[in-house]
C-alpha cells in the first residue's frame, strides 16, 4: 500500500534508494564497524550501489565484503540490486 502512494507520488525511486543506503550502511556497521566511517555510498539508477572509499584500506575491506553485502541486498523485499561498485581514491 504505502507503495503505491510513494508511485503515485513519484517518490518511490528515492524511498527505494534510501532504503537500500540504509541497509547498506548498516549491514556494514554490523560486519566491520571500523570500516563504516571510511565508506560513503549511494544509488545509482542503474541498479547499482556505489561505494566511495576513503582509503586504499578501506576499498580493500569492502572489496572482500562486496559479494556478502550483494548477496543480502538482493534478498531485500520490493527492492533490486543489480551490482556494486566500488571507487577508490
Amino acid at each position: 500500500m504505502l507503495a503505491g502512494i510513494l508511485q503515485k507520488r513519484g517518490l518511490l525511486a528515492e524511498a527505494q534508494s534510501a532504503y537500500i543506503v540504509h541497509a547498506a550502511t548498516r549491514w556494514i556497521a554490523t560486519k566491520q564497524s571500523a570500516l563504516a566511517p571510511y565508506i560513503r555510498m549511494h544509488w545509482a539508477p542503474t541498479g547499482e550501489l556505489v561505494l566511495s572509499a576513503s582509503s586504499m584500506h578501506a576499498t580493500q575491506q569492502i572489496t572482500l565484503l562486496q559479494a556478502e553485502l550483494l548477496l543480502f541486498l538482493q534478498k531485500l523485499e520490493n527492492v533490486t540490486v543489480r551490482a556494486i561498485r566500488i571507487v577508490s581514491p
